[in-house]
């Protein structure tokens, strides 16, 4: 078996014990390999062994995918080309969290990480506010001295201008009680406008909200209520299953853009693209999906 292939099966086997449901994507190099999902909690995973093999546009992709969804974005793999990836620490990539199973674990039990790999060193986030307390309190020399900085760097800390080492964080949480903030890898992300063209830019102007996927599927879709845009050139069987899988899990009506006389195939509704086109609103786009849909 592949490092990469263990590695899905030990996230799999980890979010299974954890009580989530999960969804495996098709189609190689997906912008994401895992969609978790536990009562109102949705988390699209991309698993790498070695995270350097993320692209920026798969990066995009999940970034954007998750945001609409109001989803988590998690990059999950063990090491970078300057080796291996340490637990409880977060990494980042494209704007996107990186971390190790373990840390994920820990992120779903509830023990977010404290500590982030920036620039070849351990960093951290002290809370501003018991900085501030903690400076009129004390003497900011004595402060300074403690942990080896100027006074200058303790007034940075507190504005958040410059970053703070782990363990000079760590000090001060050991010595004053000063609580250090957690890196909330679960957080949707905010997603980037990527450009559109085609039906996926009509159905924009209809008033849905696009993201773009590619590979598994053309794009979801969504306004009041979502729609899971297949590529028009996708109408064999498995995939058409596949559609329609990936629909119940993201509750997402499934949707075939192809100039095919038939109205529906394999159970998943068609819309042209004159149609697409033609309509006044997405609610006419939903319209017909719904109606094609119970002619099935």
């Amino acid at each position: 078996m592949k490092p990469v292939e263990s590695l899905l099966d030990l996230i799999l086997q980890t979010l299974s014990s954890l009580g989530f449901q999960t969804f495996i994507p098709i189609g190689k190099r997906s912008a994401f390999d895992i969609v978790a999902k536990k009562g109102d909690k949705l988390i699209l995973i991309k698993v790498l062994n070695n995270v350097d093999g993320l692209k920026e546009p798969q990066a995009k992709i999940l970034k954007n995918l998750a945001g609409e969804l109001n989803a988590s974005a998690i990059v999950v793999g063990l090491k970078t080309k300057a080796g291996p990836l340490l637990d409880g620490v977060v990494y980042e990539r494209y704007g996107l969290y990186v971390v190790t199973p373990k840390t994920l674990e820990d992120a779903l039990l509830g023990e977010l990480p404290e500590r982030k790999y920036w620039k070849g060193k351990l960093i951290s986030r002290v809370n501003t506010t018991s900085l501030s307390n903690l400076i009129n309190e004390k003497d900011i020399n004595e402060i300074a001295n403690i942990l080896g900085v100027s006074r200058e760097s303790i007034y940075l800390y507190k504005t958040g201008k410059i970053n703070i080492e782990f363990s000079k964080a760590e000090k001060l949480k050991s010595l004053f009680n000063l609580p250090l903030e957690k890196y909330n890898i679960l957080a949707p992300p905010t997603p980037e406008k990527l450009p559109l063209s085609g039906y996926l830019k009509d159905l924009e102007r209809l008033g849905f909200d696009v993201v773009p996927v590619h590979k598994s599927f053309d794009a979801i879709a969504k306004e009041r209520e979502s729609l899971l845009v297949a590529k028009k050139s996708c109408q064999r069987a498995p995939d058409l299953e596949y559609l329609k899988k990936a629909g119940e899990f993201l509750h997402s009506h499934p949707m075939l853009v192809s100039n095919t006389k038939e109205e529906c195939i394999h159970g998943v509704p068609v819309v042209r693209e004159k149609e697409i086109k033609g309509a006044k609103s997405a609610k006419d786009i939903l319209k017909l999906v719904k109606e094609r849909k119970e002619k099935e």
